[in-house]
């Protein structure tokens, strides 16, 4: 299985109070600086501008209302701060496992934020190989 992605793989570990330091090259992505962030498949979340977010929402619509509630029931807007990084809510963190070193993947439509570890696992369980 080969994941396609913008070629944006980063590591980074959690500021002071669950704070992420965003990539440049993110940065540019969401430069409305509004941001949805969701429960995300295998304990990840997903990180999605505005548009994203709603298209997401509307095809979802389509296949089950119940799936799109149990989804985004929990979705939050954040914003950065003054230097460029986004606090993850507490009950995220916990839902993603996260405790201090992540890796933030950019896919076509969304970020994804994955504790390290796990991303690890889920590779290496997926043999998934990265190609740009």
């Amino acid at each position: 299985m080969k994941i396609l992605y913008d070629g944006c793989e980063y590591e980074y570990s959690l500021y002071e109070k669950g704070r992420i330091k965003m990539p440049l090259k993110f940065q540019a992505y969401f430069q409305d600086n509004k941001l949805y962030i969701v429960r995300g498949l295998n304990r990840c979340l997903f990180l999605f501008t505005k548009d994203a977010h709603e298209t997401l929402k509307s095809k979802l619509k389509l296949i089950s209302k119940e799936n799109v509630n149990r989804i985004f029931s929990e979705c939050c807007q954040i914003k950065y701060n003054r230097q460029n990084q986004i606090l993850l809510p507490k009950y995220l963190k916990d839902y993603a496992q996260i405790n201090s070193d992540i890796i933030m993947i950019k896919l076509a439509n969304r970020i994804e934020i994955w504790a390290k570890e796990r991303w690890g696992e889920y590779c290496k369980k997926q043999k998934i190989s990265i190609s740009t």
